[in-house]
């Protein structure tokens, strides 16, 4: 592998002079601007390797904060599943009360319904009673009322 060249190579490399070279000044000149091209390339990289640098630590951030979030979105519905399903219970929970409470409602009213039938079933039976006794009592009446007036028609000439 050939080694490269640097800014401190260029600026301090010397040539043997020749009777049919090249200017020596032209080649001071090319010399000159080529350790300036390095030089700006040297600094160009240094900057870039710097910005990468800090490109590369931002991208870090980045990827830790999107990794945060991520996490937070994650225990956000975690959070919001288990509210959903601790509403659903609760839900439930409060349809069961009140299917018993209905239940026992609706219970109760039938057992005050019957009771009440029971009562009017007593008081016809206790009107029918009655009415027996009383029809009873009129025909004894009646048939007193009769004889007596058989004993009254018998006792008058």
């Amino acid at each position: 592998m050939t080694s490269l060249v640097t800014v401190l190579d260029v600026e301090n490399v010397s040539f043997s002079r020749t009777i049919r070279g090249y200017n020596p000044d032209e080649v001071e000149d090319f010399l000159d601007q080529v350790a300036d091209t390095l030089q700006y390339s040297a600094e160009r990289q240094a900057e870039l390797e710097q910005e990468i640098r800090r490109i590369q630590e931002k991208m870090g951030e980045y990827d830790t904060l999107r990794d945060s979030l991520q996490e937070a979105l994650l225990m956000a519905q975690r959070s919001s599943e288990e509210r959903l399903g601790s509403a659903r219970k609760e839900a439930d929970a409060i349809v069961a009360e009140a299917r018993s409470r209905a239940e026992g409602i609706i219970n109760e009213a039938r057992g005050k319904k019957d009771d009440l039938l029971r009562q009017c079933d007593e008081a016809r039976k206790t009107k029918e009673m009655f009415l027996a006794d009383f029809r009873s009592l009129l025909a004894r009446f009646s048939s007193l009322v009769e004889g007596s007036d058989r004993e009254e028609e018998g006792s008058f000439p």
